[in-house]
């Protein structure tokens, strides 16, 4: 369960990072699309707003970084058991709702490392930030290695 957490933390702590890196981004030069976190020092990501009616960004991680990311541990069949030990039904079904996405989050980083490719996020710009969905990118502008 520990482990679940950890990824989805880091993923979420991400997107939170790259929202607030987008809107200084847009402020600074009034556009719409940036090539790259690299102005705030966040060079393992890169970063293309103004879809779907400039309501969302994609998030691109670096190959390198996805591939340090495939190496986690794997999220097993045991996180499900950890979610059986919880006695509230409701504490329960959150649990499993996070290792089903947990799980399709790791398998997709681990197929975009394999494929020598980069984890792309794409989220909902606005407040509160939701995750619209995640794939494997091999976008020449966006991906760095």
């Amino acid at each position: 369960m520990k482990r679940i957490l950890q990824l989805l933390a880091t993923i979420t702590l991400t997107v939170g990072l790259m929202i607030g890196a987008a809107a200084g981004a847009q402020a600074a030069t009034g556009t719409t699309t940036t090539t790259g976190a690299a102005t705030r020092g966040l060079t393992s990501f890169g970063l293309d707003c103004g879809h779907w009616y400039n309501a969302t960004c994609n998030l691109y991680f670096s190959r390198s970084l996805t591939r340090k990311l495939a190496k986690l541990p794997s999220i097993g069949r045991s996180s499900l058991g950890e979610c059986n030990k919880l006695s509230d039904w409701k504490a329960k079904a959150a649990c499993f709702g996070l290792v089903v996405v947990a799980r399709s989050v790791q398998k997709t980083v681990k197929t975009a490392a394999r494929t020598n490719r980069c984890l792309k996020i794409r989220f909902q710009k606005a407040a509160p930030a939701v995750i619209v969905g995640w794939w494997p990118s091999g976008s020449a502008r966006y991906c760095k290695n």
